[in-house]
């Protein structure tokens, strides 16, 4: 029994490989060659025919090649080579046929090749696009990446900028500050040595009156005038005591003509020195402790009331009252 397959004769008949193992085979090698070539189906050649065909039952009338023969031959239709060892002079004629027919491409084996080149082409075109989209899409997203990291150095670059202006601003502002609270501090310890240089001149120019007896009356009835009793104390320094006693009748006939003078009303006021109670004594260079310039404290209603009229507290009140101007004269504006 012979069977023609795409130009190659094949055989049944008992060789390597038995017809029931190689029939499956067969059958489908045979199906997908009609489905590949369209060739006619059932119709079967007689001797005087050379027109391959195809059969159901794979049967040809002619020249017949064993089993062994006919794998090698497929394999050869769909491998391009040729592996076959006749062990007769019958299976070596049946390979050089078709060896001589393989020698040229068949037009199945043209289109076949047809078919091949042009998957190829559109496999290539397509692996092209791959590549291009795959390029673009590398290239957007380095794109991206490179944006996102110039906005991220950016933004640091701001924060750092706004930290250290910040920093600036702060550390100017602190050493503004300190230069101005150095400069009201130093123009403080100018007013505070001014007012001492005062003292020193005031107690100065009180050792060289020849009789504070004027001066210190007019403390007493400057005192007098605000409290507008009828009875006063007078304290003073221990030093000052003999002068203050010869003080009190000129004071009190002062103050009792000024109130005469001015309301029109008798008013007398009994002054007397306070002798259990003494102002502090007066500085000395070198030595610290309280002390006192000179001057009076008058009080009254058993020491309820009482008016601070030494020189040292009239100090403190002119310097406080007259600062502005002090400063003018001492820091005067450029």
């Amino acid at each position: 029994m012979l069977t023609c397959v795409s130009g190659f004769v094949v055989g049944s008949g008992i060789g390597a490989y038995k017809t029931q193992e190689l029939r499956p085979c067969l059958d489908d090698t045979l199906e997908l060659l009609v489905q590949v070539f369209s060739f006619p189906r059932g119709k079967v050649c007689g001797p005087d025919t050379q027109t391959p065909c195809l059969d159901d039952t794979l049967q040809v009338t002619g020249s017949s090649i064993t089993p062994a023969l006919a794998a090698p031959v497929l394999e050869k239709s769909l491998c391009g080579e040729v592996a076959v060892s006749a062990a007769d002079p019958e299976q070596s004629q049946s390979q050089q046929r078709i060896q001589a027919v393989d020698s040229k491409p068949s037009p199945s084996q043209q289109r076949i090749q047809h078919m091949c080149d042009f998957i190829l082409a559109g496999a290539t075109v397509k692996a092209n696009d791959i590549v291009r989209k795959g390029e673009e899409e590398f290239s957007l997203d380095v794109d991206k990446l490179i944006t996102e990291q110039k906005q991220k150095v950016r933004k640091a670059y701001e924060l750092r900028a706004k930290q250290v202006e910040t920093s600036y601003a702060i550390a100017k502002s602190m050493a503004i500050n300190k230069q101005r609270l150095e400069k009201i501090k130093a123009r403080q310890e100018a007013l505070v040595r001014t007012g001492e240089e005062v003292k020193v001149q005031l107690a100065q120019e009180m050792t060289k009156q020849d009789s504070p007896k004027k001066f210190l009356t007019q403390l007493i009835v400057q005192g007098l005038l605000m409290l507008l009793e009828t009875e006063v104390v007078v304290r003073c320094r221990q030093s000052d005591s003999k002068v203050l006693e010869t003080c009190l009748q000129d004071a009190s006939a002062q103050y009792a003509t000024i109130i005469k003078t001015q309301t029109g009303a008798a008013k007398a006021c009994k002054l007397s020195l306070d002798n259990t109670t003494y102002l502090s004594p007066a500085p000395i260079a070198g030595k610290e402790g309280p002390s006192c310039l000179g001057g009076v404290v008058l009080h009254c209603q058993n020491g309820n009331i009482l008016i601070d009229n030494t020189i040292d507290t009239r100090l403190k009140l002119v310097m406080e009252q007259a600062k502005p101007a002090i400063r003018g004269l001492l820091f005067p504006a450029k």
